[in-house]
């Protein structure tokens, strides 16, 4: 009996360590089952999300191609003004990576910026450029001029062609349409000689 009774006691512990050891073994193996089956479905969403990815890149490119076709139609297609063709040109961001608008560019001459000029400019003119956010004038001699949205405020100065901005302000002009006048006032410590309108 004592045979039989260390018989039954091993199979007993037997018994309770393979429960004790297999339910960890499953356990792991549950655990192993669900990553593979996690990793197979991350693979099939990724295999089937593949098209649509290369779908947008697709869309985005379209959207860019068009994008630069706009701005080069409206670049090519120049406005004739009392102060010389207007361009209209992307307006970028600072890093120059997003454009967040459009300006108006205009090449013009110095003999053109006079007081007749700027008024039928804001006269007649202006509204050809009153979706830009600015408007620069050019007047290819290391000056130009800057309106911002379309208002009767002009200043004169500096003007960096890289940049295309009034660099150094000499001068701010009033034109004031109604009047018929157009008025400067130089800015202080400008010296006179730097003058556009104010004599």
């Amino acid at each position: 009996m004592k045979k039989r009774y260390w018989v039954l006691l091993a199979v007993f512990l037997f018994v309770v360590a393979s429960l004790i050891f297999g339910e960890d073994e499953t356990a792991k193996t549950k655990e192993t089952a669900k990553e593979t089956v996690k990793t197979t479905e991350t693979k099939k969403a990724e295999e089937k999300d593949a098209p649509k990815k290369e779908a947008n890149k697709e869309k985005v490119k379209k959207v860019e191609k068009v994008e630069k076709k706009e701005t080069t139609k409206k670049e090519a297609s120049s406005t004739k003004t009392s102060l010389g063709n207007i361009q209209i040109r992307p307006l970028m961001n600072g890093t120059r990576t997003e454009r967040i608008g459009e300006y108006a560019l205009i090449n013009s001459d110095k003999s053109f910026a006079t007081k007749e000029n700027l008024l039928k400019f804001f006269k007649e003119d202006v509204s050809k450029v009153e979706d830009a956010n600015f408007l620069v004038v050019d007047l290819n001699d290391g000056t130009g001029l800057h309106v911002v949205g379309g208002m009767p405020l002009v200043t004169y100065g500096q003007f960096d062609k890289e940049d295309h901005n009034v660099s150094q302000q000499w001068e701010s002009i009033i034109v004031d349409v109604g009047a018929g006048t157009v008025k400067g006032t130089m800015h202080e410590g400008v010296p006179a000689n730097k003058a556009l309108i104010t004599k």
